[in-house]
């Protein structure tokens, strides 16, 4: 897998922040297209957090959109238990960080059952945790509801 960004974190950047949001499920960015199964996802937004996008402005709100169609997986292809704690890691580091998360796509209703039979849907169930909200509509529209909710 790799990880690339279309947008760096920087100051006064709303109008290629703008440039960049509006190529979202169009010809230039197409959504909805990729393959069967688990999606390194979380090891993306792990590196957003971590400063990979550049650091986060002190006084800007903290936010990461995960646009998805399947559950995340790490470097291993499997959602599992090991998936499950690298979730719950993230997801402590965006609450210490205070990052909230936006997850919009299939993936945020996708369900997962654990050995003890319990189901979850853990897409959605991170970014409530994280104070986001989530979207099974991977549009524009949503994302903006999203934002203005959470900002």
């Amino acid at each position: 897998a790799y990880v690339t960004a279309v947008e760096m974190f920087q100051t006064n950047n709303a109008a290629t922040f703008d440039t960049q949001l509006n190529k979202l499920d169009t010809v230039d960015w197409p959504l909805g297209s990729g393959g069967g199964g688990t999606q390194p996802t979380g090891t993306l937004a792990a590196s957003a957090i971590s400063g990979f996008l550049n650091s986060f402005r002190p006084t800007a709100s903290k936010v990461i959109v995960i646009v998805t169609n399947e559950l995340p997986s790490g470097n291993t292809a499997v959602f599992d238990s090991t998936a499950v704690a690298e979730l719950a890691a993230l997801q402590q580091q965006c609450l210490v960080g205070g990052v909230k998360a936006i997850v919009l796509g299939d993936g945020a209703a996708i369900t997962y059952t654990d050995g003890g039979g319990v189901t979850t849907t853990p897409w959605a169930d991170f970014a409530i945790a994280t104070g986001g909200t989530f979207s099974v509509n991977p549009d524009y529209v949503d994302l903006n509801n999203a934002l203005l909710a959470i900002c």
